[in-house]
């Protein structure tokens, strides 16, 4: 048991690196511009969040606040405003991770799923619900449930009784709709990719020959019909055309959300599988029938007596899952620095302090993103045509075929008229 309880004291020191990266990261949303942070509404809640939590480890460092009145009684927040004052902390992050990882995925399942941009009404939304949930969680916890120091070191967190309502369902409720929506969201990306390939590989044919005929068919298909004709057995042509091209470009769509979302996504998928088995244990060592029994077996022989020695293995198995728990919290704000950090902050960072007059008086940074872009703005329009003209190509042209604007004039529809004989 003492050593116990020392590696729940180390725990504010593991915590320590956590909060100095959370304001960090926060302070770098606020000063430095958008486009050098990516910052969002939705990391600047969670990042909060978790640093609430790492602050619920880290205050007690420099104090040693009395944890018991007597043999079995804890200090709880009536007795002690630090212990008030930790176990909000405490469930300010909690709270706060599990409804801020939530409001991300739903965020993400909108966009990839429904294809909308969720806007200034889900904002408003999403402040709403990630700022007042925690609120009157503490509230209802204060005042029906209370704190105390448990099983947690020198961090009190909240009672056992109607903790369960009041706090406990709450964020086993958000961490497993979380879960299980960016599971879906996850399924719904793959079975789009499974069916982009699957429609592209029925399309292809097996060999060179036919590929041409096809190939042939479909240019022929085409120009039929810019030029207002209609093609016996044509449409079936275009129609594969278009789903291919169809799958493809809804493909490139969800590939560009998900690759510029997935750390975020990732870190709150993290954050509710963390959190499950720490909150199911919390919520059965009261009603534990084996914890029940080694509690009675010291309450009558003693701590340290030799007849309550096989019934201490449930409280060591106990003290292995809250030790888990407790230190995957402490280093959650490490986790948020890594998936949420963008090269492009760390570098204006660097900027900053090389030469601060030029940075911050006359806003200029350094153009790591922007490097591979090209500096003339005339070869880039060309390259962005180049680029929207082969994009166009592979959705509306097949073979030797392509499509005529819609505007064309007579002599152009002639010419695709004698490509079509050529065809022929």
């Amino acid at each position: 048991m003492p050593d116990f309880l020392r590696h729940l004291d180390n725990l504010g020191y593991v915590a320590i690196p956590s909060v100095i990266l959370c304001i960090f990261l926060v302070v770098s949303w606020i000063v430095l511009p958008r486009s050098r942070t990516k910052r969002h509404y939705l990391h600047l809640g969670l990042v909060s969040s978790v640093g609430f939590l790492s602050l619920s480890f880290v205050l007690p460092i420099s104090t040693n606040p009395k944890q018991c009145l007597d043999y079995i009684t804890p200090v709880d927040n009536k007795n002690s405003k630090f212990c008030a004052i930790t176990g909000a902390f405490f469930v300010l992050g909690c709270s706060g991770i599990g409804a801020w990882s939530f409001l991300r995925v739903l965020w993400l399942h909108l966009k990839v799923y429904w294809f909308h941009t969720p806007g200034k009404a889900f904002m408003f939304f999403a402040l709403s619900f990630g700022i007042l949930l925690p609120a009157i969680l503490l509230a209802v916890a204060f005042s029906v449930s209370g704190f105390s120091y448990r099983t947690s070191g020198k961090m009190c967190i909240i009672n056992h009784e109607y903790s369960f309502p009041v706090f406990w369902a709450w964020t086993i409720t958000l961490a497993v709709s979380s879960f299980l929506l960016q599971a879906f969201t996850s399924g719904y990306c793959l079975l789009v990719f499974l069916r982009g390939q699957r429609t592209i590989g029925n399309y292809d044919t097996s060999s060179i020959s036919n590929t041409e005929i096809r190939r042939k068919r479909i240019g022929r298909a085409s120009m039929m019909a810019v030029l207002g004709l209609q093609v016996r057995g044509s449409a079936h042509l275009q129609t594969d055309a278009l789903n291919t091209s169809a799958f493809r470009q809804r493909w490139n769509q969800i590939k560009a959300v998900v690759s510029s979302q997935w750390r975020v996504a990732s870190l709150s998928v993290a954050f509710a599988g963390q959190s499950a088995p720490f909150v199911v244990h919390f919520i059965k060592s009261r009603t534990h029938s084996k914890t029940e029994k080694l509690t009675a077996c010291f309450l009558k022989y003693g701590m340290d007596d030799q007849r309550c020695l096989d019934q201490k293995a449930v409280l060591a198995a106990a003290q292995t899952t809250i030790m888990a728990g407790l230190t995957i919290a402490a280093i959650a704000g490490i986790e948020c620095f890594i998936l949420t950090t963008r090269t492009s902050t760390l570098t204006t960072w660097y900027y900053i302090f090389k030469d601060p007059t030029k940075t911050l008086r006359h806003g200029q940074y350094p153009d790591t993103e922007d490097t591979r872009k090209p500096s003339n703005p005339e070869s880039a329009a060309l390259s962005q045509r180049d680029s929207r003209r082969r994009s166009m190509d592979d959705i509306l042209t097949i073979g030797r075929g392509r499509r005529a604007p819609r505007n064309s004039s007579p002599a152009t529809r002639l010419k695709l008229s004698n490509q079509l004989a050529e065809i022929e």
